[in-house]
């Protein structure tokens, strides 16, 4: 029997992490790939008034996600470009 080792981003496995109830921290590592510039195709209400790269607008987000991060207890350590 293998062990699951990962949670898809789900509701159910959002609800099974928590009844869990883990006692300290909780890391998530995230392996993206950013697009060479920012697609705005489908969002162009936020869309930049100048071409961006992919790496400019994640920072762009993380910038605005932070603060609820943290508020919720949880923080961003590190993100590095590879």
């Amino acid at each position: 029997m293998t062990r699951k080792t990962y949670l898809y981003p789900g509701y159910e496995a959002g609800r099974n992490l928590a009844l869990k109830n883990i006692q300290g921290p909780i890391v998530n590592l995230n392996l993206i790939q950013l697009r060479k510039i920012a697609d705005y195709t489908n969002f162009p209400e936020i869309a930049p008034i100048k071409e961006i790269s992919g790496y400019d607008a994640f920072m762009n987000y993380i910038k605005l996600a932070k603060p609820f991060v943290e508020e919720s207890g949880g923080g961003l350590n590190k993100i590095q470009r590879i």
